[in-house]
């Protein structure tokens, strides 16, 4: 089984999703290099040129389009780069197009994409393609990813919780909204209809308990899941805090107590909407 030796970067600030596919990259023989943000990358790159760079759209310190800005330069040895990216719009497309750069949706067919590159700009053997399970055909409408049920509502006081959960969802490929109380939040659901809504227990101007039971007894609102995150008081059963009378009969589809445990939050979110807690999870 022949195997490439091209010089691949990976840049995002998510240690898992470098993890992952630094592995799969090293399984078809690619040297593997990682950044954590977009300065740590034109550094790396500037010092030592990988073949390809695999970029996060969001990344910390300098934007992935002024990161290939910088290093896809004619006059610099040659250099492909691949964004990955939740979403699609008609400017990120077009500028992606000026750059020359590669735009890959996030979800389950990414991998896939990937692989149709790597065989198209390192020339890797389709032997070793082949080991890996062959490609799937890729996805003829970008635009399709913004038309899933993708919607997430974040409602918690604690906007540093509630930003850092909306960074990570979107890394899943989520839409994300957030409210600040139980009050705004259930105005936020009425209006954007989300696909399911995370929320704290205690919080000003209207409680978790509270908007649940404004969502259940609204038309519109009340088949949307409620998923509930509280550091508070433990209910009898170890499960959920207690509840107190005359709230709504349908309660929340979860708890959990933080310290939160993320990794399990996003398994759960997506049980209930259509983002993808790992987007490289395709054959190992």
């Amino acid at each position: 089984m022949t195997k490439t030796d091209a010089k691949v970067l990976i840049v995002d600030d998510d240690p898992l999703i470098v993890r992952t596919l630094s592995e799969k990259c090293a399984k078809l023989g690619l040297e593997v290099q990682t950044a954590e943000n977009g300065l740590h990358a034109i550094l790396r790159a500037q010092r030592d040129p990988p073949r390809l760079i695999i970029l996060e759209r969001q990344l910390p310190e300098v934007d992935a389009f002024r990161v290939c800005e910088a290093l896809l330069d004619p006059k610099r040895p040659p250099m492909d780069a691949i964004l990955l990216t939740a979403s699609f719009d008609i400017e990120k497309l077009d500028r992606c197009d000026a750059l020359g750069v590669y735009c890959v949706p996030k979800g389950p067919d990414t991998w896939d994409m990937l692989l149709m590159i790597f065989v198209e700009v390192l020339g890797i053997e389709n032997d070793v393609v082949a080991s890996l399970d062959p490609p799937k055909k890729y996805r003829t409408d970008p635009l399709a990813a913004e038309r899933v049920h993708n919607k997430v509502l974040i409602v918690d006081d604690d906007m540093d919780l509630a930003k850092a959960l909306a960074r990570r969802l979107q890394k899943c490929g989520a839409n994300t909204f957030t409210a600040a109380d139980g009050i705004s939040g259930y105005r936020l659901a009425v209006k954007e209809r989300p696909d399911v809504i995370i929320s704290d227990h205690v919080m000003p101007n209207g409680s978790g308990h509270y908007m649940n039971w404004r969502l259940k007894n609204t038309e519109a609102t009340r088949k949307i899941p409620v998923i509930v995150i509280t550091g508070h008081t433990l209910g009898g059963d170890g499960n959920a805090p207690a509840r107190p009378e005359g709230i709504g009969h349908d309660g929340p589809v979860k708890y959990f107590h933080k310290p939160l445990d993320v990794d399990a939050l996003l398994t759960e979110t997506s049980h209930h909407c259509a983002i993808h807690y790992n987007p490289f999870d395709g054959p190992h």
